[in-house]
């Protein structure tokens, strides 16, 4: 999996590609080894500085909210003639733009309308190795010592697969903030220039109040999913935060600026793992000293009796239905009960036929997600964004040829970003359906699959073992 840089063809904000290490998963996790940690300039950081409330630190940003709806400026003009030659006066001045109206206000505008960002160099983007480096600051316990048993080898991999796949998870879900909150000033500048365009229209007597209404409401509702992708980016960024030791508010701040500006597209074929399954179980902390006390434990004289017995109690069930909340199946024959081992040996074997079939299933769902996730990413990258964008450009010539209005114009851009927006959502939900599989595959804990629907990613804390 390379994550690079990649450009939507259709984005006003061009980004120069590059390139930043990739998350090797399989290759990383081969060894608890972990990763050798770059000093930073100024060495590790004083915890007690850090843990004391005495120590110094600058400001944090503050959100900043679009708060003020476009002016809907004076009246409209009573006198006919005065209002008309307005409306002459600022289509002359419209014709010297090649699409008109949108040309227009965005060459008027003042100051720009959102916050606009720019891609961070190869140099100072915040990977993902960067982020694992960092943590492991936090987490010197996931360090493996050079005389480590090789149980405890085990239980090791599998909290170091747990611990990348959390990091993994708060990098890709800042990363896609980043992206959304960038797609959604998008939506803002569209729709402020709707509202500014349908203030001119009532000043110049061609629209009523109600018509601009509507256009103030798109913008309204616009400036709603600007604050709403603003929090939700701070939000993640914290998180990441937290994960990565970045306690620091300056460095907080300028967190935004180094994360890259989007998550690349699904690669064109889904990874292959055609022993997964043999991956997961033989990482699985505990399964393997399982398997050898039901060896060791096995034949056993009574096993045969224990579970016919079982089965004559299973067979009590048939027939009830909805009904088969009643007393707990039993065994009779009390002679299973005199030799120990019989029923112990019976929970032995329940035992590692549950951890068993847990991850065979796990694996099952794993790479059902994996392959869904990868085929609904490369659908809406490929057909979705791709289509609107050429009714995007079909719908400007037809403009050009007064075929079609600036408010079709605008609706059709709308349509766009609200593609692109889902394309996003979509890669994000691959890439992290990937990294649950490649963490199970390592030994980690699985947090169970993201529907087709969850914009979410998968939860941060390890399920219960």
């Amino acid at each position: 999996m390379s994550f690079g840089h990649s450009s939507h063809a259709g984005c006003r904000h061009r980004h120069p590609r590059t390139r930043y290490l990739p998350m090797l998963l399989a290759a990383w996790l081969g060894s608890t080894t972990a990763l050798a940690v770059t000093p930073s300039p100024s060495g590790a950081p004083d915890a007690l500085a850090v843990a004391n409330p005495a120590t110094p630190v600058s400001p944090m940003d503050p959100l900043t909210w679009p708060s003020t709806p476009v002016d809907t400026g004076p009246a409209p003009a009573v006198n006919r003639a005065q209002a008309l030659a307005a409306w002459q006066r600022a289509n002359a001045r419209v014709a010297e733009f090649p699409r008109g109206h949108a040309d227009l206000l965005k060459w008027e505008a003042a100051t720009p309308s959102a916050p606009q960002t720019t891609a961070p160099s190869a140099a100072t983007t915040f990977t993902l190795a960067e982020a694992l480096q960092r943590s492991l600051r936090l987490h010197p316990d996931l360090l493996a010592s050079p005389d480590l048993a090789p149980a405890e080898r085990v239980r090791l991999q599998s909290r170091w697969a747990d611990h990348v796949r959390q990091v993994q998870t708060a990098w890709l879900a800042a990363v896609t903030a980043h992206e959304r909150h960038r797609i959604a000033a998008e939506v803002l500048e569209n729709a402020r220039l709707g509202a500014e365009l349908g203030q001119r229209m009532v000043q110049a007597g061609n629209w009523s109040q109600a018509r601009q209404l509507r256009e103030q409401l798109i913008e309204t509702r616009a400036r709603q999913g600007w604050m709403a992708t603003a929090l939700e980016r701070r939000v993640r960024l914290e998180q990441l935060a937290r994960l990565t030791g970045v306690w620091d508010n300056t460095e907080a701040n300028g967190l935004t600026g180094r994360l890259p500006p989007q998550l690349p597209a699904a690669p064109a074929q889904v990874p292959q793992a055609p022993d997964a399954q043999a991956q997961a179980l033989a990482r699985w902390p505990g399964l393997d000293t399982l398997r050898a006390k039901l060896d060791s434990a096995l034949p056993l004289p009574g096993m045969d009796a224990w579970d016919d017995a079982t089965d004559r109690a299973a067979r009590d069930l048939r027939g009830k239905d909805n009904t088969v909340m009643g007393d707990a199946p039993a065994i009779h024959d009390r002679r299973l009960f005199n030799n120990h081992r019989i029923p112990h040996t019976a929970e032995l074997r329940g035992e590692l036929l549950r951890e068993a079939t847990l991850r065979r299933s796990q694996v099952r769902e794993a790479e059902a997600a994996l392959q869904a996730h990868h085929a609904l990413a490369r659908l809406a990258q490929d057909e979705l964004v791709a289509r609107q964008r050429l009714i995007e450009q079909e719908t400007l010539l037809r403009y050009n040829g007064m075929l079609m209005s600036t408010w079709d114009l605008l609706a059709a851009a709308r349509d766009r970003l609200a593609a692109l927006d889902e394309a996003t959502q979509a890669r994000h939900r691959y890439w992290q359906a990937e990294a649950d599989w490649r963490s199970l595959l390592a030994g980690g804990h699985y947090p169970g699959a993201q529907t087709a629907g969850d914009g979410g990613a998968s939860g941060n804390a390890p399920e219960g073992h």
